[in-house]
């Protein structure tokens, strides 16, 4: 990844100053969307939100998806629901359920009507899972198909499908009730003849996990078997999303922060360490002090009982 944090910074907040944004626009079109959220990142918010707003429209959702939260809520604050709802409606299902969660209350009531109705029945249904599990992080963006198209049929129906998907590495094989009964990989589309049958090409040994299933146990899933997706079921074992190897990275992230959190006797913390006010950073640091605290009066009072025994044998203390 280019480094953007020091060579143009100067030059693009000039021209954001100036107004100049057909040029804005020009210098930064050849730079890849993570690039320019890592760029936005080291701005100020009215900056990073004159930015966003030049950008070309078919870059505004890939960039605004790599953003942190923070950012994206200043964004929205800044642009304003109306400019900022197509943008949110063309996102992931999982990243856009994700930003809703975090808005609040009322900018949430505000927002939903201004969604299509097919994302706003899927920001909701996605809201309903209990956090950290399956359904909390899975996608409902996948590429699905009956058992009785052909491979030709299959492809054409792909193409069709695919720019609204999270991916088609993986096809998934469904019944009338999208209950799961098999898979496909793109490759074995791709290599058979295009008048086979998908049933007589599927795969039907699917591993799947329930949508209630914790977050840690799909991460080891697809660490075991390497997935690529995870395809994820209801309790009908209908398929109801899938969870891809970047959500995945995103909670193994989680996971290992909290677990270094908690290894420096400090509860886990939502935001960055140095965005955390001193307010929840004294109370997550007392509250494990607290606690050591109490065990170490314990500990004392277990000493003082046992003095007499102790002074006879004193590496005991030890």
């Amino acid at each position: 990844m280019r480094d953007l944090t020091n060579p143009i910074l100067p030059e693009v907040s000039g021209l954001i100053a100036e107004g100049k944004v057909g040029s804005l626009v020009e210098t930064l079109s050849h730079f890849h969307p993570a690039d320019l959220a890592d760029f936005m990142e080291h701005l100020g918010e009215e900056d990073a939100s004159n930015l966003f707003h030049a950008l070309p429209e078919g870059r505004r959702v890939e960039t605004f998806e790599l953003l942190e939260e923070d950012r994206q809520l200043n964004i929205i604050e800044h642009i304003g629901l109306t400019f900022m709802a197509p943008v949110i409606d063309r996102m992931s299902p999982d990243d856009r359920a994700d930003l809703v969660k975090n808005l609040p209350p009322r900018t949430t009531e505000r927002l939903l009507p201004l969604l299509a109705q097919a994302e706003r029945a899927d920001v909701k249904r996605l809201l309903a899972y209990p956090e950290e599990t399956a359904g909390a992080i899975m996608s409902t963006g996948y590429a699905n198909i009956g058992p009785d198209l052909s491979v030709a049929d299959s492809l054409e129906l792909l193409r069709r499908i695919a720019p609204h998907r999270e991916t088609i590495y993986y096809v998934y094989v469904t019944g009338p009730e999208r209950e799961l009964l098999g898979f496909v990989s793109l490759q074995d589309l791709i290599l058979a003849e295009p008048t086979q049958s998908i049933s007589s090409l599927m795969n039907t040994d699917v591993i799947s996990l329930p949508a209630s299933s914790d977050q840690e146990e799909v991460a080891k899933h697809m660490e075991k078997y390497n997935f690529l997706a995870l395809p994820i079921t209801d309790e009908r074992a209908r398929l109801v999303g899938i969870v891809t190897h970047d959500d995945i990275l995103d909670v193994v992230e989680v996971e290992a922060t909290e677990d270094a959190h908690l290894m420096g006797a400090v509860a886990p913390l939502e935001n960055p360490y140095f965005r955390t006010s001193f307010h929840s950073l004294a109370w997550k640091r007392g509250s494990w002090l607290s606690l050591l605290f109490l065990a170490e009066m314990f500990t004392s009072t277990a000493l003082h009982e046992f003095e007499g025994t102790l002074s006879g044998a004193l590496s005991l203390v030890f």
